[in-house]
């Protein structure tokens, strides 16, 4: 890491470590490989000749692994036919800049540093880090960032150091999975394709890295957005990732439940019951989106899945009041009208929005009359009439058979170009008693979607209501959870 561009290590979207250089004997190694070993790690080889005239070879070879966590190993392997004494140097700086200004190219010099503990520590204005090394450093110079040690190296022999980042507040990052405690059932999956099988144990191996745990209530995870050492908690993300490992087990879903229901806004009156999130860019045609809306959305949807799934229903009890709150911004978001625009107010009207107030009305009406609550005869009514609004009035005749817009402009105008988001209107869910819930397209409009999304198998499959009900039926029997 030379500290250009986006370089560094992060943790919740700050940059703890911009610049960690390695000199040996005076030099810098010669790189010579660069690979992700798993989803939580990576690899780096360089080596470098110390020895004279010792040929042509090099006689050290030097490995860094670097891990999620905040630790990185150094090693030095020797291949010399005599002892070696090596000088080693760690360069380490950063600007623990945040990352949309480091993206923006709007980021100052590095801050000084001071010795502490072992290693070196940095405070800013925001937040204050630290690298800690095993065994200490024979000698730091905090004005230049150094950390020197010297270590001999006997022929064909092995010496290491260790570093260990930090984010002063933050406790130290880890992978939860890899503790044994990840809320993911082990799971082996069986098809045609040999492949199939190492797809999913690496996928899951993928999401295990990726799980992280709230700080103030350590039982409960949650899948960090992007790799855990850029990014944590994206709401919406986190939502939908959850949502998708239902077939694994519902504790990831009802931990990530858990978090976001703690973040609920509830002071302010036009927000109250929201739960907040960034904005999204949404290209050139159309203005950022709320991420807080489609995770408000999908808080009552995943909770309703998550309950057929398996959760129980002591825990849904629990994240039930929340869901309702959620459910009450969106009446309240609506008010008099039909559509739901975003961001609020004033927005466009957004054609993947509506698909999640749509299914957020629906399975959560279904979960309120599941657990005798209040409210699900009026959602089913707005849904009703979103249907009815949305196919007419969103959809664009052509000589190919039409599509959905993206959106309606607030004066009326729809954007008629198709973008991936138009995804979200294939997806329904399931009511109780694996019932399907109505879609906001209609079966005929439906199938045209999905022609325009180029997915064959869907419009095969005699519509993609039947392709949905067969989808979930392969999946709770070839996603089997080993025991």
């Amino acid at each position: 890491m030379t500290g250009q561009g986006l370089e560094g290590f992060y943790y919740a979207g700050r940059r703890v470590v911009s610049r960690c250089q390695i000199r040996v004997a005076g030099r810098e190694p010669l790189a010579v490989q660069a690979r992700t070993t798993a989803a939580d790690r990576a690899r780096f080889v360089a080596t470098m000749r110390v020895a004279q005239g010792a040929g042509p070879d090099p006689d050290v070879v030097v490995e860094r692994t670097r891990h999620a966590d905040g630790t990185e190993r150094i090693m030095l392997h020797s291949a010399a036919a005599r002892p070696l004494r090596l000088p080693v140097e760690v360069a380490l700086g950063t600007d623990l800049a945040d990352l949309n200004a480091i993206a923006s190219g709007l980021v100052g010099p590095e801050l000084p540093a001071i010795v502490h503990d072992s290693g070196l520590r940095w405070s800013g204005q925001a937040a204050g880090a630290s690298v800690t090394a095993n065994p200490p450093p024979a000698d730091a110079l905090a004005s230049a960032g150094l950390l020197r040690w010297e270590f001999d190296l006997p022929p064909g022999g092995t010496v290491g150091l260790e570093l260990r980042v930090r984010l002063e507040g933050a406790g130290r990052v880890r992978a939860v999975g890899r503790a044994g405690t990840s809320p993911l059932a082990s799971a082996r999956a069986t098809g045609d394709h040999p492949a199939v099988e190492p797809l999913l144990r690496t996928s899951i191996d993928d999401l295990q890295a990726l799980l992280l745990r709230d700080p103030a209530h350590p039982t409960d995870t949650h899948l960090a957005a992007g790799a855990p050492w850029r990014c944590g908690l994206a709401p919406a993300d986190a939502l939908v990732a959850a949502r998708m490992t239902l077939p694994l087990g519902t504790r990831l879903a009802a931990g990530t439940l858990r978090t976001l229901a703690r973040s609920q806004l509830r002071g302010q009156a036009a927000q109250f019951g929201m739960i907040p999130g960034p904005r999204r860019d949404a290209g050139v045609h159309l203005p950022a989106g709320c991420t807080g809306t489609e995770a408000t959305l999908l808080f009552p949807a995943v909770l309703a899945e998550a309950y057929r799934w398996g959760l129980s229903p002591q825990e849904t009890e629990e994240l039930l009041p929340t869901a309702e709150r959620c459910l009450g911004w969106l009446r309240a978001a609506v008010g008099e009208g039909t559509y739901l625009c975003d961001p609020q107010p004033g927005g466009p009207v957004r054609c993947e929005t509506q698909a999640h107030a749509h299914r957020a009305a629906v399975l959560g009406a279904d979960l309120l009359d599941t657990f005798d609550r209040p409210g699900g005869a009026g959602l089913r009514q707005w849904a009703r009439e979103l249907r009815t609004a949305f196919r007419e009035g969103f959809w664009v005749e052509d000589r190919g058979g039409g599509r959905p817009a993206a959106a309606r402009a607030p004066d009326g105008r729809l954007l008629p170009h198709l973008g991936a988001a138009a995804v979200h209107l294939l997806d329904t869910g399931l009511l109780g008693g694996g019932e399907q819930a109505p879609g906001l397209l209609g079966r005929v409009q439906t199938e045209q979607l999905a022609r325009c999304s180029g997915d064959r198998p869907w419009t095969r499959a005699g519509g993609c209501a039947d392709w949905a009900r067969r989808r979930r039926a392969t999946t709770r029997s070839a996603i089997a959870p080993v025991p």
